[in-house]
């Protein structure tokens, strides 16, 4: 059922909403990596289409770090991704001073809560060594979800986004 969320499309709100953590294994040596494959398959429910543009925006990241994409069995390292939306709720109270006389007295304070609704969405992109199989760099963006009108916008918001999470990967010397 979380995966018929994609079908509305899963694009976050404004880049400066994005919240980014990356974790890698400092043993690894990404500087004698030159090859990438993405192994990421479609599951019932998932929109192929978002799944598509992922994986178009990763290929256009590591091609830009100097990678080259083959196919996963000569590859040198394995990226995949994950990607989920929660409907979560915001509450926040605003306090007025209300009132108040021209010498400080009377008047008192209020307060007014509201809250709203909103889908939070997660990608989660992991690079993993296929000798060990462990993943060796990771990198999550979080951010409230807003949907995009066309193809193209979705795209390149989708762009935004992984160029984001991605900043801190090793570019290929």
């Amino acid at each position: 059922m979380k995966y018929i969320i994609f079908v509305l499309l899963l694009v976050f709100s404004g880049c400066s909403t994005l919240e980014v953590n990356v974790d890698y294994d400092e043993a690894y040596n990404f500087n004698e990596q030159k090859t990438y494959s993405i192994n990421r398959e479609f599951k019932d429910g998932e929109n192929s289409l978002f799944i598509d543009r992922v994986k178009k925006a990763i290929n256009m990241n590591l091609e830009a770090k100097n990678y080259k994409q083959i196919t996963s069995s000569q590859a040198d390292f394995i990226v995949t991704f994950n990607a989920k939306v929660e409907n979560k709720t915001s509450t926040y109270t605003d306090y007025q001073m209300v009132g108040m006389g021209r010498y400080r007295y009377g008047g008192a304070m209020i307060s007014t809560t509201s809250s709203y609704n909103y889908d939070d969405g997660t990608l989660v992109i992991d690079v993993i060594n296929p000798k060990t199989k462990k993943i060796v760099w990771r990198g999550v963006g979080q951010a409230e979800v807003q949907q995009q009108d066309t193809p193209s916008e979705k795209q390149k918001y989708l762009n935004e986004i992984v160029t984001k999470i991605m900043e801190k990967f090793p570019a290929k010397k």
